[in-house]
């Protein structure tokens, strides 16, 4: 989480930031099941955290990927809550990422990570208070999931 949570800024507004994973895209339109592209994965990460929290996930491109004209096969961040996520909120996040056709492995835990996985990719979820160093920069969140999805990287 700490990692994470540094990376959002919220301008100096006190808010954050509109999600840099924004799409055109509408929130409700299911992305496939099976081979998803890293936008498509964004797309259930943005509908999951509708109304729980503020979208700061982004795609991650490896050293070389660009050049080797591979896509972006990894997306991390963290979604900003007001409080830290209850297992409420947890439940109603994997929920929705159920509807869009993933897996859940295992039992949701507010202190354990959460593993999801749809055709070839992953996402790894967890729940955490903002570590205090980085309280400022996202006031007013108090908390947030992390959230890490990884696919196979394939050349286009």
């Amino acid at each position: 989480m700490l990692l994470l949570a540094g990376c959002a800024s919220t301008g100096g507004k006190g808010t954050p930031e509109a999600s840099a994973t924004a799409s055109p895209t509408p929130i409700t339109k299911a992305s496939p099941v099976g081979e998803k592209t890293v936008e498509q994965v964004l797309g259930d990460i943005r509908y999951a955290s509708k109304d729980i929290g503020d979208d700061r996930v982004s795609p991650v491109t490896l050293p070389g990927q660009e050049a080797a004209k591979v896509p972006p096969c990894q997306a991390h961040g963290v979604v900003l809550t007001r409080e830290v996520p209850n297992h409420d909120e947890l439940v109603l996040f994997t929920d929705r990422l159920q509807k869009r056709g993933w897996k859940l492995d295992g039992a949701i835990k507010v202190i354990d990570p959460i593993m999801l996985s749809s055709g070839k990719w992953d996402i790894l979820l967890n729940a955490a208070p903002i570590p205090q160093g980085f309280a400022a920069k996202v006031d007013p969140n108090k908390g947030g999931i992390s959230v890490a999805a990884t696919g196979v990287c394939k050349k286009v």
